[in-house]
């Protein structure tokens, strides 16, 4: 649709309900201002702060994938011209976010939209998952590290080659090659490309125009 858009909200950390919820606006009232005409509609009772979201591999569909709290249920949500299927596909794998604090980080899907990156911020640790974009199914679960400081933010490059993850203190950025091979290969490939001068670093995002800088 190109008025209709949908809003997917992760709950705050401090509150003592968890849902995560949908809002729908509808960018053809208001004179073009839009406006929201469905409100926080829970989708899942208890969850944590990672949402991400992906195409379907018909290229038309998406799908809204999430984690619950306090285990290790992901959550995929299929998103049509009908809505959001009330029927999720549900997969148990990976660390299990049992603790307030591990429901922070972010969660990322790859550009091809076959993987899936998740930070926990709690358990400082980065996992890489297999996912099934045609299916919904998560999978195959790699432990990338764990580290006695918080990781935070995940980002893959626009060719799906390489995998960042920043630390929120030490404030630095690490890099893994996707392609190098086996799953032990990948983990040894970890490379610490950044050091800034902040007290932490937070989310990763990709630049528009699709640029990074590498490590000379």
């Amino acid at each position: 649709s190109s008025t209709l858009y949908y809003l997917i909200t992760t709950p705050a950390l401090e509150v003592q309900s968890h849902p995560l919820a949908y809002s729908i606006i509808d960018k053809s009232l208001n004179g073009g201002l839009g406006a929201v005409t469905i409100k926080n509609v829970s989708l899942l009772d208890s969850s944590t702060e990672k949402v991400a979201a992906t195409y379907h591999q018909n290229g038309t569909d998406i799908w809204i994938i999430a984690h619950e709290f306090p285990n290790n249920n992901f959550y995929a949500y299929l998103l049509t011209a009908a809505g959001i299927s009330p029927a999720p596909v549900i997969s148990s794998v990976g660390i299990s976010i049992s603790i307030n604090t591990y429901r922070q980080g972010y969660l990322k899907a790859s550009p091809c939209g076959t993987q899936l990156a998740m930070a926990n911020f709690g358990l400082t640790s980065l996992e890489l998952f297999d996912f099934d974009n045609s299916t919904g199914v998560v999978s195959n679960a790699l432990l990338l590290g764990q580290w006695a400081s918080g990781m935070m933010g995940v980002e893959f490059s626009p060719d799906n080659s390489k995998l960042y993850g920043s630390f929120n203190a030490p404030p630095i950025v690490l890099q893994y090659d996707l392609g190098a091979g086996s799953p032990a290969a990948i983990i040894a490939s970890m490379d610490t490309i950044g050091i800034a001068t902040s007290s932490y670093i937070g989310a990763l995002q990709t630049g528009l125009d699709g640029r990074k800088k590498k490590k000379k």
